[in-house]
Parts: structure tokens; sequence; C-alpha cells
């Protein structure tokens, strides 16, 4: 396998377990002086396998071994003392990872041209006045919630193929940009005819992107066609049939005729070929006036470009790494996503508190889908189990186990659907279930950063479009862990949620 060069990490063969198969450590590098000596021994190692051909670590010249021929490397940034010293052992490290010359004389006349324009750089910002950039603010996580319910709910009850096609849009949008992290004008750029189904019976959605040209080294290129479910596929077809009669020559699928047909304005708008933002954003308002605001009052909004960041925060949390997403969420870099990253913990600390929401709900038996305002009230005086409703209870603290303590797969009660929270003090066991609530926070946003420096540590090979296999993994284990951690908070607050009304 090509060795990756996203980063900068220093790797080392433990073992070789068999002709295909070695166990390495990769670990990432951060320049420290104490470290010198060990550049000095890999500068050594590189001469002796040719790779350095003149020149010793402290020259500011180096010939090195290219596929056709010599590369000089020359550290010319004495003027910066520590610097100089410090691109050296960066250019031995890189090399010493399988680097080719070429490319590491490449990054080393970008780091020095970087140097050399700092002051002239920094003198000319500030003649300007530095606007910092803000994080997108995303609707409540309740009032999403509700809009998906909302949603849901209006498609179910439709009565008629006219009350479908209204907001069918919506509807598109919403199943299918919360899955694939699309730009609002790449859905509205959709063509009629992006769908497919292959010999395999795979579901394929082409998307409106264009391909790089260029393959320059940190360049990445986006995929074109992604693989969806039978559910969307379906949709798109349903919706074709709906518009059938409003297609004509138009080559998109989101209909603007079939929009002008439940739309009012005041003054004439020109024909269009197909629909734009103005228009889908006054769809979104009139679905919100007319449905969802009647029924759940006045809700922070939705905009056309939040479900990009729900599709981003989703793929991260479930352990995609920083390629696929670039990839599936046309990123021509790498670092462009890290600004999703901001989210991820108050996504998922929503996903926490909506599910336990839900968990309380439905041992209480009140989940419902007609979600509606009068819910506090109907919970506040709703019936509150009793232990004589279990068949079986056996004692355990704080409370009851509903099944035979002998099935027990969970190991603490705080985690179990099974339990039964009946404490005989109550202020203990609520401190109980306090403290295990406070140590999963702790360990959840530790397991977020955690997830942000695999995926940031594992190394990338833009040329083939590969990823480390080792990092992947890393990164998997990590998600499928955060999740744990997110359903056993979700289950311990579930019982906190209670004593709240």
């Amino acid at each position: 396998m090509k060795k990756f060069h996203g980063a900068l990490h220093r790797r080392k063969t433990i073992e070789e377990l068999s002709d295909k198969f070695i166990l390495e450590s990769i670990e990432s590098v951060t320049y420290r002086l104490e470290d010198l000596h060990v550049y000095k021994e890999m500068f050594q190692q590189l001469e002796a396998k040719g790779l350095i051909v003149t020149g010793d670590f402290e020259d500011f010249l180096w010939s090195t071994k290219g596929e056709s021929n010599n590369f000089l490397l020359q550290f010319d940034c004495e003027i910066y003392g520590e610097i100089n010293q410090a691109l050296k052992c960066y250019s031995v490290q890189k090399m010493y990872n399988g680097i080719k010359t070429q490319t590491v004389r490449h990054n080393i006349g970008q780091i020095k041209e970087a140097i050399r324009n700092a002051d002239a750089y920094c003198d000319l910002c500030a003649n300007y006045n530095t606007k910092v950039a803000n994080v997108r603010k995303l609707p409540n996580f309740h009032d999403i919630l509700l809009f998906d319910i909302a949603l849901d709910e209006y498609f179910k009850t439709c009565t008629s193929d006219e009350d479908r096609l209204r907001y069918y849009p919506i509807f598109l949008w919403w199943r299918i940009t919360r899955i694939i992290p699309m730009r609002p004008v790449e859905f509205y750029s959709l063509s009629r005819d992006c769908t497919m189904k292959d010999t395999e019976d795979r579901y394929w959605m082409v998307l409106p992107r264009r391909k790089n040209s260029s393959r320059h080294l940190g360049k990445i290129e986006v995929t074109g066609t992604v693989q969806v479910n039978q559910e969307v596929f379906e949709l798109i077809k349903d919706y074709k049939r709906l518009t059938s009669a409003y297609v004509n020559d138009s080559p998109y699928l989101i209909s603007y005729k079939a929009y002008r047909k439940y739309v009012k304005i005041k003054s004439k708008e020109k024909a269009r070929e197909k629909m734009g933002a103005t228009q889908f954003i006054n769809l979104i308002d009139r679905f919100y006036d007319e449905i969802v605001t009647r029924k759940y009052g006045d809700l922070e909004r939705i905009k056309p470009g939040d479900t990009r960041h729900f599709a981003f925060c989703n793929m991260m949390l479930q352990g995609f790494n920083m390629l696929t997403i670039a990839r599936m969420g046309g990123h021509s870099q790498l670092e462009t996503q890290l600004h999703y990253h901001k989210h991820l913990d108050h996504f998922a600390q929503s996903f926490v508190h909506h599910a336990a929401q839900v968990l309380r709900m439905k041992r209480k038996n009140l989940w419902r889908i007609n979600w509606d305002n009068a819910t506090q009230g109907i919970i506040a005086k709703s019936r509150i189990y009793q232990i004589s409703d279990f068949q079986e209870t056996y004692k355990v603290e704080h409370g009851y186990c509903t099944d035979h303590p002998s099935r027990c797969q969970v190991g603490d009660c705080r985690f179990c659907e099974f339990y039964f929270f009946s404490p005989e003090d109550k202020q203990k066991g609520l401190a109980w279930l306090k403290d295990c609530s406070d140590a999963l926070e702790s360990r959840l946003k530790e397991q977020l950063e955690l997830i942000r420096y695999v995926t940031k540590s594992i190394n990338y090979d833009f040329a083939t479009l590969t990823y480390q296999q080792t990092g992947q993994e890393r990164l998997s284990s990590a998600s499928n862990e955060l999740r744990r951690l997110m359903d056993q908070k979700a289950m311990v607050d579930s019982y906190l949620l209670e004593d709240e009304l």
C-alpha cells in the first residue's frame, strides 16, 4: 500500500506478522528540540539508503535522490534560527515516511515562501477590519423534530395527489439532503433523470457537481454519484409521476411550473426553467404558516442550507472519515469540513435530550406521533406506574428489576430498559442518577474530542482517493463507543426527567 502524506506522522514497524501484514505504531509528530537526536538518526539512515546523496545535517544544502534525477533541498532561513532547524527535521521526517523528494522540495518551497512574506502579509491585513467568522446557528433541536413530525404527518394523511404535490419538493429536500450533504443549489439543479437502478438492484443518484480539473496535491476529486436507498428512489419516481404534466422541456427534477400552480403572488413572476432559492424559501415559509404554526405555534424555522449541516454532523458521528465526507459533500479540501466540527457537541447533546424524552414517554405509555402543545399538561396528569403493575420484580439498587437478573446483559441498572426507579430515599436515588449523568457527560465530551483527533490524524492519499485503514478502524471504534455512551446517558436522563414534573 502506498504511503500517505495528508498529515505528518511517525511510523515504526513493531512486528512483521506475515509476508503481507505488519504491525506498525503511528503517532502524530510535533517538533520538539529535545528530539533533535532522533531526526539526526533518521538522517543517517536516509544517507545509508542513498536517499541523501551529499550534505550533512548541519549544512544548508542537501542533494537528494529522486526517481529520475537528484533534487536539491535548500535551508536558507538561518535568520529565523530554530525555524530553519525545524524545517530540516520536517524534511527528514517526510522522506523517512516515504514521501518523494520532489514533493518534499515543493513543500519546503511553500513553507519558506510563507515565512518570507509573513511580515508583509501581516502589514497588509492590518489595513482591514477583521471579521470573525460566525458558525451557522442551527435551529432549536426540539423545533427541528416538530417540523419533522409535521412533515411526516402531512404526507401520511394526504388524501389527494394535489395535496402531495403542493409540498412535495420540501418532502424530497428533507429526506434527501439530511443524508447526502447537498448544497441547496445542487438540490434545485438535480436532473429529472438523477436516479438509476443497476443490475444488482442497487439505487444511485447523480449529483450536479463539477469535477475538479486539478489533480494537484491537496485537491480532492469530489464524487458525482452516490448510492441511495430504495425509499429515496421510489419517492423521486412518485414525484416524477405527479409532475409529468408539467415537465415539457425542463431537464430538472424539481418542477417550477408545478410550484407556480400553488403559489399566489401579486406581481407576475417571469417564467423560469427551474426553482431557485427565493421560490424554495417561499415554499418552506408557506408550509410553516399553513401547517406547522397552526398546530405547534411559532417555531424557529429551518433554512434550506441547514440540512447540509445535519448531514455532515450525522456522518461525523457515525464514523465517516474526512475524505469520504469531503467527497460526498463536494469539498475540494479536507480543512473545509472542520467548520462543521463545531456543531458536534450541540448535535450530540440535543440527540441525547430527545432520546431521553422518547424513552421517558414510552415508559409512561405516552409517546404519540401527534405531539401537540398540551403534551406537558398530559404528562403531568398521567398515571405513574406502580411496582404492582409488573408481574415479576427483583430488588436492586434504588429500585427494581422487572426482568430476571440471570438474563441481564447490561450490568448497570441505570442503563437498562427493564429498570424501575423507585428509591427508598429519593434524594439519594436522584443523586445516584445525577452522578452517573455527569460522569457520562464528561465521557461524551472526551469521546467527541477523541473523534476529532482521530479524524484529523488519519492519513489520506488524494491521488488514489484512499485512506489509512487502521485510522478508519480507530474512528469507527470511537464512534461506536460514542453512540453507546449517548444511549446510556439518554436512559439515565430519562429517569431524571420524570422528577422534573
